[in-house]
C-alpha cells in the first residue's frame, strides 16, 4: 500500500516500487486495464497508479479498457480520467474501450461476423490500439525535446 515513505529512496516500499517503474520508464505507452468493481476501479489499481510518478508515465499516451461482467464499465473510465493523471501527468488519449458482458466475448481470437458483440468489440480494440500507437509515436518525439518541466512543478494543479 502507498504511504508516504515512498517518498523516502531507501525505504522498503520505494525500493520495492523500483521495478515496476523501470517497466514504466522503459514503455512508450501504456494500457490501463480496470475491472469494474462496484461500478468503481479495484483498490489494487488506484493503489498502482498512487505509486506512478512523473518520473515513470509524465507524457506518455494510456489507453483506458474497462472490463464488466453486466452491461457497465462507463464510471471506470469516468474515474480514470477525474483522478489518475493528475500528479504522474499521464495523457489519457480520447479513445478508451469498455468491455461489456465479459463472459460472452473475447473467447477466441478469430473474427466471426456472426457473433456481432464480440466481432464489434474487436473491431473497437483493434481500432484503439491503432489510435494508442499512433500517440506513442508522435509523444515519444515530445518528450525527446525536454520541455516539460516536471522538477520545478511535478504535480497537477
Amino acid at each position: 500500500m502507498w504511504t508516504e515513505d515512498m517518498w523516502n529512496a531507501e525505504s522498503e516500499q520505494s525500493k520495492n516500487w523500483q521495478k515496476y517503474s523501470q517497466q514504466l520508464q522503459d514503455a512508450d505507452g501504456i494500457v490501463v486495464v480496470a475491472a469494474e468493481w462496484a461500478g468503481s476501479i479495484p483498490a489494487s489499481l488506484r493503489n498502482f497508479i498512487l505509486h506512478m510518478s512523473s518520473k515513470d508515465v509524465a507524457h506518455k499516451p494510456a489507453l483506458i479498457v474497462s472490463v464488466s461482467a453486466g452491461t457497465g464499465g462507463t464510471y471506470p473510465i469516468a474515474e480514470l480520467r477525474s483522478f489518475s493523471a493528475k500528479n504522474n501527468h499521464m495523457i489519457y488519449i480520447p479513445d478508451h474501450v469498455i468491455v461489456r458482458k465479459v463472459n460472452d466475448v473475447l473467447d477466441t481470437l478469430e473474427l466471426n461476423e456472426e457473433d456481432k458483440d464480440d466481432f464489434w468489440i474487436k473491431g473497437k480494440i483493434n481500432r484503439a490500439i491503432g489510435i494508442l500507437k499512433l500517440y506513442t509515436h508522435h509523444m515519444k518525439k515530445l518528450r525527446e525535446e525536454g520541455q516539460f518541466d516536471l522538477d520545478d512543478y511535478p504535480y497537477g494543479m
